[in-house]
């Protein structure tokens, strides 16, 4: 898996955490199928250490396998990934 096209930029800050729009390509390539995700979501960190708090990424999932079809797994859809963090 490779992830290109990654684009981060500061939205503000709330509270005790600054907030940044995320947006990235994963691209995988297992040599009979491959894979393409563009993603966009949101990254939520701790001002005071940078730990994260939150990650939410989503977009578009397109699954091809070229002239190999014979796994028949040729497809596409969404995928939406959601991570929250907790320190103590």
């Amino acid at each position: 898996m490779t992830v290109d096209g990654t684009k981060v930029t500061f939205k503000g800050q709330d509270g005790d955490t600054g907030v940044f729009d995320v947006e990235l390509s994963m691209r995988g390539d297992m040599g009979f199928m491959k894979m393409l995700m563009p993603l966009k979501g949101k990254f939520v960190l701790r001002i005071a250490d940078s730990w994260p708090t939150q990650l939410t990424l989503e977009g578009p999932i397109e699954v091809d396998t070229g002239d190999n079809k014979k796994g028949g797994i040729d497809g596409e859809g969404t995928i939406k990934v959601t991570s929250t963090y907790t320190y103590k």
